[in-house]
């Protein structure tokens, strides 16, 4: 990790430009100044949100019109893939209406996608899942389609690891103060001088939580002339996600009415939950336009249709250690190339913990705190 020096803060701490809690947008925007010679520092006040959170695409289309640009967004989307492969999963997403969708749409999306994992199209019966009777049954019927979720939180990540490489300085868990075109920061007063200090602000968005018990990896899509939703399972929730500006607006009361219009048994409150927004399409059209090479934590030669037998065997490599497979698989698709480094360090752990979530706990601490700005309080997955 880059550090400050102290000794002659005229010369190293004067940046061309600094940004205070950036997003994904701003990096990307600012890994250009990098290739302009410019030096630029990366400000987060608090510490890196190290839980994997997950943002479906969308690529079906709601009506013929949409399809060209829905096209050009997903071949997009598959080159990005190809940037860390691991981060991304296939996502079966339900899409209902109190009418079955047009098919035909469907039919051609599949075919101008032509995607890898051949046809994505199944139309749906409620009779084929018995677990989705908590959807009201004028919509049992709709399509699944094969949408990806996408791991924005390591992405992000990632790609801070990649600004540092290519010269960018980053500073995590730093709390600062602005005096007269100084920023010092709050716990070691260290200053830094910025000719251009951008104050960043992630747009944000309202979710719902509502209180249903939905099946675990549950995506559906409710879409009609005035509104469009997508709910999906979240910590024994089902959260529901606004897709549209004037879906973004609506009241609590016409949002508990459509919900109480889709699900069983009738609801009558919500939670109210803030998310950060990114806009997808944009962020995958950067990424494409500048990044040339996989990112550093991808396997290489590696693409997503290998991904789970490539995940297999690496658990086959990690399993004397005592990990389970579903928790070994969270690790895999969060840090890709770096679980070799963490499956050794694990070894190297058996002889000081005998439990599998202390061993898994201690590796994945270590990695953050050597490689990802991590405290001796990272955040990590295993309950011990």
């Amino acid at each position: 990790m880059n550090t400050f020096n102290n000794h002659n803060p005229n010369k190293n701490n004067q940046f061309n430009s600094v940004y205070i809690n950036p997003g994904i947008q701003e990096l990307l925007q600012a890994s250009l100044l990098l290739k302009k010679q410019q030096k630029v520092l990366f400000i987060i006040e608090q510490d890196l949100q190290r839980n994997d959170h997950f943002v479906t695409t969308r690529t079906f289309p709601f009506h013929l019109f949409e399809i060209p640009s829905l096209q050009s967004n997903f071949h997009t989307m598959q080159k990005v893939i190809a940037l860390a492969p691991h981060l991304f999963q296939p996502q079966k997403v339900l899409y209902v209406s109190k009418k079955r969708p047009r098919r035909f749409t469907a039919v051609l999306a599949d075919y101008l996608y032509k995607n890898a994992y051949q046809e994505k199209l199944e139309v749906f019966e409620s009779k084929q899942l018995e677990q989705l009777k908590f959807i009201r049954e004028p919509f049992r019927k709709g399509i699944y389609f094969q949408e990806y979720k996408y791991n924005i939180s390591r992405l992000f990540i990632e790609l801070l690891k990649h600004f540092e490489a290519q010269g960018g300085t980053v500073k995590v868990n730093c709390p600062t103060e602005r005096n007269e075109g100084k920023i010092i920061f709050q716990q070691t007063r260290e200053k830094v001088f910025g000719e251009h200090v951008i104050n960043c602000k992630t747009p944000e968005s309202t979710n719902y939580l509502i209180p249903i018990n939905a099946p675990t990896g549950f995506s559906m899509v409710f879409q009609d002339s005035t509104q469009a939703f997508r709910f999906s399972e979240y910590d024994d929730f089902l959260m529901a996600e606004p897709l549209d500006e004037a879906s973004s607006r609506i009241d609590e009361q016409n949002f508990l009415s459509l919900v109480q219009k889709l699900f069983q048994p009738a609801i009558h409150e919500a939670q109210k939950k803030r998310n950060s927004t990114a806009p997808i399409s944009g962020i995958f059209q950067m990424l494409d336009r500048q990044m040339e090479h996989p990112l550093a934590c991808t396997f290489q030669n590696l693409e997503l249709k290998d991904i789970h037998e490539h995940c297999l065997e690496k658990y086959d490599l990690a399993k004397q250690t005592g990990i389970s497979y579903s928790n070994f698989k969270v690790l895999y698709h969060r840090y890709g190339a770096a679980i070799n480094e963490m499956t050794e360090e694990a070894y190297s752990k058996m002889n000081t913990f005998r439990n599998p979530a202390k061993i898994w706990n201690a590796a994945e601490q270590k990695y953050q705190k050597e490689k990802e700005w991590g405290t001796n309080r990272a955040n990590t997955h295993f309950n011990v």
